[in-house]
C-alpha cells in the first residue's frame, strides 16, 4: 500500500488525491487536513458521497492519523477538469470552536484531568493523563464565553502540561519528550531545506505574575489578597520586564509555575526551526510525529542541539511527498530553569547531561 493517503467516510475509502496537506502538532490541539483531487473526467470520486460535516478518518499507509469531520467541501469544474477539495480537522476541533458549558461551571479540589474530562464529555471525547497532573486546583471557574480549548489551556499552563489530541481525536495531557531518538537530522544529509528564526520580540528578562486568591482558614491576609511570583530569563541582558495578570484564583505556588511557564515558553518560541525532509517517514520507519526529541546539526543555521518536534506537516503535490517539521528547544515546553548561556541567535547542545 505504501504511503497512500485515504479518506474513510461511512465505511468507504477514497484515494488518488493529487494534493495533500496534513498538519499535526503539540501547539494546536486539533490536527487538520486538506485533500484535493483533480481529474480530467469525472468518475474516480463520487462527489455526492462526500458531504460537509461528515465523520471521517484520514489514513497514511493504512495508519490512522486523524479522526474527525469534514469542515469544508469545495467541488468545482471547468472545461478541462473536475476538482474536489475536502478540508477538516480532528474531533478535538469542536473544543476549539465551541464554548465550555457546565453547571455550575466551577470546581474545587479537583485535578486537571478530572475537570478536563467533565468539559470534553459532552463531545464524546476522553481525557488520558500521560504525565503527573499535579495538585488539585483549590478552585477553577470557567470564564464567560470561553471555549473548551481556552479553559484546558489555562489549566495546563498552571500545571506545566500540554493538552493535545490523539489520532482517535481524544485528549491527552503530556509533558515533552525527554530522551533524544537514535537518529539525527543533519546538513549535509537528510535535510532538504531548513530555516531558523531567532526573534527576541516577545522575550523578556523579568516576568512578574500577579493574582488574587479567595481567602479561607488556611489562606488569608496578604497571601490571599495579592499573591505574586517572578521568573527570569537570563538570556535577556537588558532591562525588559513584563507583568502578567493571572486569569484565575491562584496561590503563590500556582503563580510560580505560571511565571516559569511564561519565561520558558517565550524563550524557546523565540527560536524556531523549519526543516523539510523527503517522504513522510522518519529514519526508523515510523511516520513523523510531534513530541519527539531529535538531534539536529545545521552549521549554517548555528544549530547543534536536540530539538523538540512541535509540528509535523505532510505534503504531497507535483513535487512529490515531503514532510515539513517545526522544531524548538525543549525548554519551551518544560519547567527547567533557562540556562544563563541561552544566546539569542545560536542553539547549541548543553554540555552536561545532554547527548
Amino acid at each position: 500500500m505504501g504511503d497512500l493517503v485515504q479518506l474513510l467516510i461511512g465505511g468507504k475509502l477514497y484515494a488518488g488525491w493529487t494534493s495533500v496537506s496534513i498538519d499535526t502538532g503539540i501547539d494546536h490541539m486539533a490536527a487538520a487536513f486538506d485533500l484535493q483531487l483533480t481529474e480530467r473526467e469525472p468518475g474516480t470520486v463520487d462527489r455526492r458521497d462526500i458531504k460537509a460535516g461528515a465523520a471521517c478518518e484520514v489514513r497514511i499507509g493504512g495508519e490512522v492519523v486523524i479522526t474527525g469531520y469534514i469542515d469544508q467541501l469545495a467541488p468545482s469544474f471547468d472545461n478541462r477538469s473536475h476538482t474536489i477539495s475536502a478540508r477538516g480537522r480532528s474531533r478535538a476541533g469542536d473544543l476549539i470552536d465551541c464554548s465550555a458549558v457546565a453547571s455550575p461551571g466551577h470546581w474545587s479540589g479537583r485535578t486537571i484531568d478530572k475537570i478536563a474530562a467533565a468539559l470534553v464529555a459532552p463531545f464524546g471525547l476522553k481525557v488520558t493523563a500521560r504525565a503527573p497532573v499535579g495538585a488539585p486546583f483549590r478552585r477553577f471557574a470557567l470564564q464567560p464565553g470561553e471555549t473548551v480549548f481556552e479553559a484546558l489551556s489555562r489549566m495546563a499552563r498552571f500545571r506545566g502540561l500540554l493538552a493535545v489530541s490523539t489520532p482517535a481525536g481524544d485528549i491527552e495531557l503530556i509533558t515533552p519528550a525527554a530522551s533524544p531518538v537514535g537518529y539525527m537530522l543533519a546538513h549535509p544529509g537528510a535535510i532538504l531545506a531548513a530555516k531558523a528564526v531567532h526573534d527576541v520580540t516577545d522575550r523578556f528578562g523579568r516576568y512578574i505574575v500577579k493574582g488574587q486568591a479567595a481567602g479561607d482558614d488556611s489562606l488569608n491576609g496578604r497571601a490571599a489578597a495579592a499573591p505574586k511570583a517572578e521568573a527570569q530569563d537570563l538570556g535577556v541582558a537588558r532591562y525588559r520586564p513584563l507583568i502578567v495578570v493571572a486569569e484565575d484564583q491562584s496561590t503563590s505556588a500556582d503563580l510560580t509555575i505560571r511565571a516559569r511557564w511564561e519565561a520558558q515558553v517565550r524563550a524557546a518560541r523565540a527560536q524556531q526551526v523549519q526543516i523539510t525532509v523527503q517522504g513522510w517517514r522518519a529514519p526508523d520507519g515510523t511516520l513523523w510525529q510531534s513530541n519527539v526529541l531529535v538531534p539536529v546539526r545545521a552549521p549554517w543555521l548555528s544549530i547543534d542541539a536536540s530539538l523538540l518536534v512541535v509540528g509535523v506537516s505532510f505534503r504531497l503535490d507535483a513535487e512529490g511527498s515531503r514532510t515539513e517539521l517545526t522544531l524548538a528547544p525543549p525548554e519551551a515546553y518544560s519547567l527547567e530553569p533557562i540556562p544563563a548561556a541561552s544566546a539569542a541567535s545560536t542553539i547549541e547542545r548543553k554540555r552536561r547531561g545532554q547527548s
